[in-house]
């Protein structure tokens, strides 16, 4: 049988012992507003889950301009978008051939490639 529960302070540090991406540092982050823990019938913690508000920013850009250009208009769009946005982060998908801009966000504006598989469910 499986409980799921809220996470206590004191589950952290049972958490961080198997959770080697650190997720565990997203109980203290102001944009989650809901985790929880699955437990066995043995009271032994299985995984941890996190909700955080996310606001999706989605960006087109046309390849046929100029580097310097499109780095103009990704800055604009930046801008906007961190001051509308009620999150501290930006995180870009870059899908059907937006790696034409790929460099630009990461030398100009510091993004970072992440060390994982971005995965998507819409409901």
């Amino acid at each position: 049988m499986l409980i799921l529960q809220d996470i206590e302070k004191s589950d952290i540090i049972k958490i961080s012992e198997f959770d080697n991406e650190q997720i565990y540092q997203f109980t203290n982050d102001p944009f989650t507003f809901n985790s929880k823990i699955v437990l066995n019938d043995k009271d032994e913690i299985l995984a941890a889950g996190f909700i955080r508000v996310v606001n999706e920013f989605k960006v087109t850009v046309n390849p046929n301009i100029s580097n310097f250009m499109k780095a103009k208009v990704i800055d604009e769009l930046i801008k906007y978008g961190l001051s509308n946005s009620q999150c501290n982060e930006i995180i870009v998908e870059l899908t059907n051939g937006g790696n034409h801009y790929a460099n630009i966000l990461e030398k100009h504006f510091k993004f970072q490639y992440g060390n994982g598989i971005l995965m998507r469910l819409e409901r």
